[in-house]
């Protein structure tokens, strides 16, 4: 009884898979014929539109072949007009409609007057500036420069090896009245004597005493000559206009330069 059940139930099953398998392969070509359908259909449709397009463009190029003979014979006429007018214009009118039309503008009108008040207030004659700065009072050429002068590194070397007192005795009986002084004012305020102390005291007076004055001019305005009238003129490729002097370690600026301008 027992196998009887089994095999019924195995009959069964056997039914329910053919009947699954049956479906499965029906589904299949089923969805595969509907595919097949529809992509034709499509093929078509896609045809059809291709065939619509190509109609219109080649219609369009035979209607475009006859536009350009027309555009350029009537467009001579209007180019003619338009050189004709041009060519009877003058530059100032045809800028004045530009810039009315909303073109760009090409003119500034305070251009001309802001060079001009900069001209006006930094130009200078390298003559005139010359004679102006050599009535200026200057400093006669140093004392302690010219001891220096006077003191060379031999004379220096065969005093160093003195007695301190013979060093002062060589030089208050060798130097001038000027050149003296500096020794006494020196040796009120030391109580010893060397002569190399005494020669870097020297330097030190030198160094802080006015120097010549020096002029920085734009290159343009520049002499041949470096110096002139103790003046030394140094050409400076980044004065615009105007100049710069140095006297007694003070700067004058009365320039504009380049460098302002960027």
């Amino acid at each position: 009884m027992i196998y009887a059940i089994y095999i019924a139930a195995a009959a069964v099953v056997g039914v329910l898979i053919g009947f699954v398998v049956l479906s499965v392969t029906w589904l299949k070509r089923t969805v595969a014929k509907n595919i097949r359908s529809k992509t034709t259909e499509l093929i078509s449709v896609y045809d059809d539109l291709l065939e619509e397009k190509s109609r219109e463009l080649a219609a369009l190029e035979a209607k475009q072949a006859t536009i350009p003979q027309q555009s350029v014979s009537s467009r001579e006429p209007e180019t003619a007009q338009a050189e004709a007018v041009a060519a009877t214009l003058p530059a100032s009118e045809m800028l004045g409609m530009a810039e009315r039309s909303g073109g760009a503008v090409y003119r500034d009108d305070t251009v001309g007057k802001t060079y001009l008040k900069i001209r006006e207030n930094f130009s200078f004659r390298m003559e005139e500036l010359l004679a102006a700065v050599s009535d200026v009072p200057k400093t006669q050429n140093s004392v302690a420069g010219r001891l220096l002068e006077q003191l060379d590194y031999d004379t220096i070397f065969h005093l160093a090896t003195m007695d301190a007192n013979d060093q002062v005795a060589i030089l208050r009986g060798a130097l001038p009245a000027e050149e003296a002084c500096l020794l006494e004012d020196y040796l009120a305020g030391n109580k010893t004597f060397c002569v190399l102390e005494f020669y870097d005291h020297l330097r030190a007076l030198a160094d802080a005493e006015s120097k010549a004055v020096r002029l920085r001019v734009p290159v343009a305005a520049a002499n041949t000559q470096t110096a002139q009238a103790g003046v030394e003129i140094v050409p400076d490729e980044e004065i615009c206009e105007g100049f710069q002097m140095e006297a007694d370690q003070v700067l004058y600026d009365y320039c504009i330069r380049a460098k302002e301008l960027r």
